[in-house]
């Protein structure tokens, strides 16, 4: 494509590629891709995609042990996202952030990540996504001793889970 007239095209097919890439295993492949559609993604002034471009970056900087990376990409993904609370990528990374910083003994950053998760998901209009981040709210209040917060959050997602799609995403939450 023309990168010059059509980089946001050009941006999106870069990202397209490189979730195919991570799916096939191929990270480093995938890493250089999603820098090169967050550049011509940022060109065109797609910020949302930016910031699906940086979500990835971030999630792909913490499997690889790149703890310092990830928060790095989670502040950029962040910034980047900040007028868009309620965007999936913003939910995506918050979950991903809030997961890590509990692993790491974060527990104060985790907890406002997680507060903050729920927030964002419950903006998108998709139940998956507040399911998804009440239950992972629910196994960190549940890790720390606080089962009356747990217990709720884990009702609150079973009162939602019948308005997930039927399919693997609504098996997935079921299950967790």
């Amino acid at each position: 494509g023309d990168t010059v007239r059509h980089a946001a095209l050009v941006g999106r097919a870069y990202l397209s590629l490189s979730t195919r890439l991570l799916r096939a295993g191929r990270d480093e492949e995938a890493t250089a891709t999603l820098r090169t559609a967050e550049r011509f993604l940022t060109r065109s002034g797609e910020r949302e995609n930016v910031g699906a471009a940086q979500s990835m970056l971030l999630e792909g900087a913490f499997v690889r042990g790149d703890a310092a990376g990830g928060y790095a990409a989670g502040w950029r993904t962040l910034t980047t996202l900040r007028e868009r609370r309620h965007a999936v990528w913003r939910h995506n990374a918050l979950y991903v952030l809030a997961r890590e910083a509990g692993a790491d003994g974060l527990a104060h950053a985790a907890a406002q990540a997680h507060d903050e998760d729920v927030l964002a998901a419950s903006g998108t209009g998709r139940a998956f996504e507040l399911v998804e981040a009440l239950l992972a709210r629910a196994r960190f209040h549940a890790a720390r001793g606080r089962a009356e917060a747990a217990r709720a959050d884990v009702e609150h997602a079973r009162r939602l889970l019948p308005t997930v799609a039927e399919g693997n995403a609504r098996d997935w939450n079921a299950a967790d």
